[in-house]
């Protein structure tokens, strides 16, 4: 049967000071489950298993035993037929209630899903759109603490600082998101969704787009090495021929022998890009670092003959 109780950690802090942790025992293994706080030696009884000289302390410390002790409890109730392990109390335990998760904490959760599932563009928007928000309103609450004037609080906030709607819709979205998955996770109920009395407003946008007159007068243009711009015109050319390419997994898969053995940048150039999709022929397929794919594309990029644009 599992057991539970204070305990002092055996390694003590730079101020002498042991941390203490309410332990949980079971089949002659434990974990430890910190309380971050922490005492003198000579004021905690091992025995007796509690604070000494500290009443306040010492009541702060079995309203959180408890806490864990209730978990543990309805635990044992709940597998009273079965055999369980540590690692089952444990997930069980440490788990949190719908009303103890907050929203920032589940927001981080997000993030950290998305940045091991490899999606590190929606987590650099999440990421973001946390900062901004966590600035207006508070999130270190329950979902139930936010209603609908929070979400106009947001939106009046960022349009006294310029944001146009547009802007304000990204964020919004990324909300709403949020939100969306907390219902999934059964954290709050759907009759508290506050996007359902809110909308997102967004406006219309001129597309500024170059035209193909324009574009063909760009790569036409001919700088010396000497000028000021032959960089900044050869990035450009670079930027035009990386869109719509993820970089991230472009540095992991790109296919590279050509660049290596090949005598012709302009002929390799021609083999991985093409104005309006990625192609790699007659290559094997090697992981290699970024930053030297990045050099590779950059000397073709200023080496190429671009007069297959004109």
């Amino acid at each position: 049967m599992a057991t539970i109780q204070l305990n002092l950690k055996s390694r003590k802090k730079q101020d002498n000071t042991y941390p203490i942790v309410i332990r949980i025992r079971h089949d002659r293994a434990h974990f430890d489950i910190p309380t971050r706080e922490s005492v003198l030696k000579n004021k905690f009884d091992r025995n007796k298993a509690i604070v000494i000289g500290n009443p306040s302390l010492h009541l702060h410390l079995e309203e959180l035993k408890e806490k864990y002790a209730k978990r543990l409890r309805a635990f044992t109730s709940a597998n009273l037929n079965r055999t369980y392990s540590l690692e089952d109390i444990k997930a069980f335990v440490l788990q949190k209630s719908a009303d103890e998760m907050t929203v920032l904490e589940f927001w981080q959760d997000n993030i950290d899903q998305l940045i091991q599932s490899g999606r590190g563009g929606s987590a650099r928007t999440y990421k973001s759109t946390l900062s901004v928000l966590s600035k207006i309103i508070p999130l270190n609450c329950s979902f139930k603490a936010l209603g609908v004037k929070d979400l106009q609080k947001i939106e009046k906030q960022l349009r006294m600082r310029g944001n146009n709607y547009n802007s304000i819709a990204v964020y919004m979205r990324t909300f709403r998101a949020i939100c969306n998955r907390a219902i999934q996770y059964n954290l709050v109920d759907y009759e508290w969704y506050p996007f359902r009395h809110y909308k997102i407003r967004k406006e219309k946008t001129v597309p500024r787009v170059l035209s193909l007159e324009e574009i063909q007068r760009f790569f036409q243009a001919n700088y010396s090495q000497e000028s000021p711009l032959f960089k900044v015109w050869n990035v450009g050319k670079l930027l035009f021929l990386l869109r719509g390419i993820n970089l991230s997994s472009f540095g992991e898969t790109l296919i590279v022998k050509a660049l290596v053995n090949s005598s012709s940048f302009f002929e390799v150039s021609k083999v991985i890009f093409c104005p309006n999709t990625l192609v790699v022929k007659r290559i094997n397929k090697i992981k290699i670092g970024i930053f030297f794919i990045f050099k590779c594309i950059l000397k073709i990029t200023f080496m190429a003959d671009f007069s297959y644009f004109r």
